[in-house]
This record gives C-alpha cells, sequence and structure tokens, in this order.
C-alpha cells in the first residue's frame, strides 16, 4: 500500500468517526458536514500552533515546546472547537441571505492596481516573501531589475508598499459595509462575507496575505516593529467581547486573523480539489466561530 493509499485510508476513517460521532451527539452539524468539522479543528490547531510557536520564536531564547504546552495548545483547541467564541447573549438567528447579497464585494469593487503592483503581487502569491526576488518582479513587470529602484528603495519597501495598500483597501470595504446592519451579529457575518468575497475575487491577495502569515516571523522589523495581526482592523472583535458578546478564548489581536485563516482555508481548498465554493462555507464558518461544535454525549 503506497503513501497516498494510506492517506486517504485513513482520511476516510475519521472522516467516518466524525459522522458517527455527529449522528449520536448534540450538534448544529449534519452527517455531510463531517469533513468540514475535521478540517476546522485541524485548522485552529495549525493556527494556534503557529502563533504559540511565533511567541517563542519572538523571544530572546527559544526554547522547545515541553508537554505542558502541548497539553495547554490541546486544550484550547477543544475549548474552541466545542464552544465557540459566541456567549448565550448572542443571537444565531440573522439573515444570511441578505448580508450575503448585500456584502459581497463584486469585481469592480477592488482597487485599481498598478502594473508594478500586479508583478509584485503575482510573484509573492507564486513564490512566497522569501523568495520573491528582484529579478523575479522585474521580469513579470517586463522591465530591467535595475529600473525598478525608481519605484522603491529594495524588496522590502516594495512588499510593504503592497501589502499596507491591500490591507487599507480591504479595511475600507469592510467598514462601509458595517454601517448597512444594527446588531453586532450582522456585522460579524459581514465581515466575513467581505473578506471571503474580496479574496475570492483575487485569490493572489488572498495567497499574499497566507504567506505573511506563515512567513512572517520577524516581517514586523519591516513594519517598524508591527506584526501583521496589528494592521488588521479588529475593532469589531474588540467592541464584542467589551460588550459580552464574544468570550476571549484568544488573545483579542488573534481572534480576528483566526477567523480570516478559516475562509482562506475553505477557498484554498476549494481550488486545490476543484470544488465549487458556496456561501454555505461561510456560514459554517460562522456558526462554527459562534457555537464550537457543541458536542454532547456521544
Amino acid at each position: 500500500m503506497g503513501e497516498s493509499d494510506i492517506i486517504k485510508k485513513n482520511y476516510k476513517a475519521e472522516k467516518n468517526i466524525f459522522e458517527n460521532l455527529i449522528k449520536s451527539s448534540y450538534t448544529w452539524l449534519k452527517a455531510d458536514d463531517a469533513e468540514f468539522a475535521m478540517r476546522n479543528i485541524f485548522s485552529a490547531g495549525i493556527f494556534i500552533l503557529f502563533h504559540r510557536l511565533r511567541l517563542n520564536f519572538s523571544k530572546t531564547e527559544v526554547k522547545p515546546i515541553d508537554k505542558l504546552e502541548i497539553k495547554a495548545i490541546i486544550d484550547k483547541i477543544y475549548e474552541i472547537s466545542i464552544k465557540g467564541f459566541g456567549t448565550k447573549k448572542f443571537n444565531k438567528n440573522i439573515d444570511f441571505e441578505k448580508i450575503e447579497n448585500s456584502s459581497a464585494v463584486k469585481k469592480n469593487e477592488l482597487p485599481k492596481r498598478s502594473k508594478l503592483f500586479n508583478a509584485i503581487a503575482s510573484v509573492v502569491a507564486e513564490e512566497g516573501l522569501w523568495k520573491a526576488s528582484i529579478l523575479k518582479i522585474a521580469n513579470k513587470f517586463g522591465q530591467s531589475k535595475s529600473s525598478l529602484y525608481f519605484y522603491f528603495a529594495n524588496k522590502n519597501e516594495m512588499l510593504v508598499n503592497m501589502i499596507l495598500s491591500e490591507i487599507t483597501a480591504m479595511n475600507k470595504v469592510i467598514s462601509g459595509r458595517r454601517f448597512l446592519y444594527d446588531s453586532f451579529e450582522e456585522k460579524l457575518y459581514s465581515d466575513i462575507i467581505v473578506r471571503y468575497s474580496y479574496m475570492f475575487q483575487d485569490k493572489r491577495i488572498m495567497l499574499v496575505f497566507d504567506w505573511v502569515h506563515f512567513q512572517g516571523l520577524d516581517f514586523h522589523k519591516i513594519f517598524k516593529n508591527k506584526k501583521i495581526e496589528d494592521l488588521i482592523d479588529y475593532s469589531l472583535i474588540v467592541q464584542g467581547v467589551k460588550n459580552n458578546m464574544l468570550t476571549e478564548l484568544l488573545p483579542l489581536h488573534e481572534i480576528e486573523p483566526f477567523l480570516v485563516m478559516q475562509a482562506v482555508k475553505e477557498i484554498i481548498l476549494s481550488e486545490r480539489f476543484g470544488s465549487v465554493l458556496s456561501v454555505k462555507s461561510m456560514r459554517l464558518i460562522y456558526n462554527f466561530f459562534i457555537s464550537g461544535i457543541f458536542l454532547k454525549g456521544g
């Protein structure tokens, strides 16, 4: 039995476990949502582990993760997956379809980008931050390497300019959509739809953000000691915690990126496996974020 056969066999076994658990337990999930549950719990683990590692690497002395830290991470994954971030005060009944129709970002709403911006974004999306060289960007741009220095002093300045302009543009759309709704719950789901549809319209930007997230251990130095999370607008999350709508299961600055990662993961998986990405995925993410899987018994 080859490696791919073993992976498929294990995946099928795990899927069956989740399906049986859903059937025998009190949960809002249906049996055919077993794969969604699996990948959300798995990605929650990756997210938390990555942030703990990054916190570790940011210290002067890097220490290996010990058994107590591993247990703490597993406990946190379990808590988020079972409970979610919402409180009893949270109203789960919102008009999903209405928000999806009014919040989805259309192609013509994306910022107008220069030829150079497109070259930088395309190379970073394909190569990642570390491998995106000035030469590769120049070749994509269709000009000499030396000509790029008329625009930027160095590669770091080039990357920062692109990322900051894109985050600013997305935050502007998010803020504009929030004004359409009254309740915190509606605003939260609107945020999810805006981020998902914005990145879905230009998947290069999604990949750039993904590279920044996972290759950005020292990237805060380029941003003048700011982390990528500092650039994300998480004011709504702060409001939710302050008003006792959300519980602080993660540090405040990590909750919004966690939610963004869930949407990114769904887009990437739909691309990899050639499946159709529907708004159902975003509704599941919203419910998972608020309620967790909420399994009892089983």
